[in-house]
């Protein structure tokens, strides 16, 4: 099996087809039914990860993933566990930042993280990826979870 090396969980997608290509070679995996799970984020890069992988993902399952925007995903968490309008302000003044996305800096962050990730993230909506996959997608959503809402099962439902 080849050697990964731990990364950030901020950098942009890139290596996961070779990730995928090593399963596939692994003695016992069947390439022809390797699917995709991802949770929370990785719900929401499954559809551009199966895209980019040549043809060799079978299927998608999203756990707590969304198809809305994703730092609208996380100003909507930061809201949700504010505790006073200072914690508000602060929270609407990074969001605000994301109006320009395109203008940041390498060393801008916008919440805390990185803004070449975040570019990278946004310049493949989720949409687009779905929209040039033809294979089984699941998308499972906790109608309690705190994290995750409604909203975000909704999304699916309007990006499919």
């Amino acid at each position: 099996m080849p050697d990964f090396e731990v990364v950030s969980p901020y950098q942009p997608a890139g290596d996961q087809p070779e990730a995928i290509e090593a399963l596939a070679a692994q003695p016992g995996v069947d390439a022809e039914c390797i699917v995709v799970v991802g949770h929370s984020l990785g719900g929401m890069l499954a559809p551009r990860i199966a895209q980019e992988s040549g043809g060799k993902v079978a299927g998608i399952v999203s756990l707590a993933g969304t198809a809305r925007g994703y730092l609208d995903v996380v100003y909507d968490q930061n809201m949700d566990v504010a505790q006073d309008d200072s914690q508000r302000n602060t929270i609407k003044r990074e969001h605000r930042k994301a109006e320009n996305l395109s203008e940041l800096d390498a060393d801008d962050t916008v919440f805390g993280i990185p803004a070449p990730y975040l570019q990278d993230l946004y310049s493949h909506p989720v949409e687009e990826s779905l929209a040039a996959l033809s294979i089984p997608i699941l998308v499972l959503q906790g109608e309690n979870d705190f994290q995750m809402h409604t909203e975000d099962f909704r999304s699916w439902e309007e990006a499919l």
